[in-house]
């Protein structure tokens, strides 16, 4: 419990020298989502937390560092990769397409791109339009000469074609999480109790 709640303040405070800039940096920031922003906060710092808990886990679990690593590694890609940003959910493997509900960055993700674009537009999210100055003027069939339309046509379409949904409970995405974390936190307590002392006291037993 020591090692968990004493690395803590130090890691969210780098956490924080990353996150909010990015937010900024991604021009979401203004003064109409003050809330949004601290939304989006507390749930990088949920994530954090739960991504911690995966590593420590596994430093417990295994004695070979590399092996931690690499493991770790291997999850981390999978939750990556099934979080519907670098692939689509509906080109994921049935292998590993399960891992989605499990994911805590797809939840993370999910819930905070939702909030970006819902946060403050729930009653006109149909009425918005995106607006493309830059897109080029295309001829009709009719001969009429219109400025062609832009791809993603307002917020709902955008979430539309991303797979994702406006209509999970917020406490979704959270429970989810915190399940995350309570499951490799008893991986963690397993490995500490059964596995990480036995050395000890095979040592003390020769010792004796």
């Amino acid at each position: 419990m020591s090692k968990i709640t004493c690395g803590m303040p130090p890691e969210v405070i780098v956490c924080l020298a990353y996150i909010v800039p990015v937010y900024s940096i991604a021009g979401f920031e203004s003064d109409s989502r003050v809330n949004v922003f601290g939304i989006y906060i507390g749930y990088m710092l949920l994530y954090l937390l739960a991504i911690r808990m995966l590593s420590l886990a596994l430093g417990w679990l295994f004695s070979s560092h590399h092996l931690a690593a690499g493991c770790a590694g291997f999850i981390l890609t999978l939750s990556a990769t099934t979080a519907g940003y670098t692939v689509h959910f509906t080109d994921l493997s049935t292998v590993f397409s399960w891992f989605q509900w499990v994911s805590p960055m797809r939840w993370m993700m999910e819930q905070v791109v939702v909030w970006e674009f819902f946060g403050k537009n729930d009653a006109d999210e149909d009425e918005t339009k995106y607006l493309c100055n830059r897109n080029p003027v295309v001829q009709q069939k009719n001969n009429l000469l219109v400025k062609a339309g832009c791809g993603i046509l307002n917020d709902a379409h955008a979430l539309r074609l991303h797979d994702y949904h406006a209509t999970w409970p917020q406490y979704q995405p959270i429970v989810i999480t915190l399940a995350f974390y309570l499951f490799w936190f008893l991986v963690g307590l397993f490995a500490l109790i059964f596995i990480h002392q036995q050395p000890n006291r095979s040592n003390r037993s020769s010792v004796s």
